[in-house]
């Protein structure tokens, strides 16, 4: 049994992950912004933590939690996110900033929060879900597609950093 923490799972890929994990009777702390998703719990435990990516003092108290409630993390999925459209000149610096807060200095504030701990374990994984737009962007998908890219390019630089360690 594995002990996952994975942002955003009030839809989509996050829920699912988090419904796939507990089906095997793993234990999921799966983070939403607000309100209560909707989870088959199937076998595994499942409990909820409430995360603005954009907060980092939510994100260390986010992190403290998770390793108050499992005393060993084996899988940090950072899946929250948020997307947004249109022309790069039309959107405006609040927007942006608050894009790159969620889809980018988030999941970096999180990852530094748990790292300390895998390294003591010199075991884990750490996925960042990005998105095709990373790599192929579209017209009107430009502040989207740098979140998602500086993301792939952090995780791979990440990865080479971490591999030694067993992570």
């Amino acid at each position: 049994m594995k002990n996952w923490l994975i942002t955003g799972v009030s839809r989509g890929l996050g829920k699912a992950l988090a419904e796939a994990a507990l089906a095997r009777g793993d234990t999921v702390i799966g983070t939403v912004r607000d309100g209560d998703p909707l989870i088959a719990k199937g076998k595994g435990v499942f409990h909820r933590l409430s995360l603005d990516m954009r907060d980092p003092k939510a994100i260390e108290a986010a992190a403290s939690r998770t390793f108050e409630l499992v005393e060993r993390l084996d899988v940090l999925v950072n899946n929250a996110g948020h997307g947004l459209l249109g022309p790069i000149e039309s959107v405006s610096d609040r927007d942006m900033i608050s894009l790159f807060e969620t889809n980018v200095f988030g999941p970096v504030r999180l990852i530094r929060a748990v790292l300390p701990r895998l390294r003591a374990q010199r075991a884990g994984h750490i996925v960042n879900v990005t998105s095709i737009a990373g790599r192929a962007p579209n017209a009107g998908s430009g502040v989207y597609a740098a979140t998602k890219s500086a993301l792939e390019g952090l995780s791979k630089a990440l990865s080479q950093e971490l591999a030694p360690l067993g992570i």
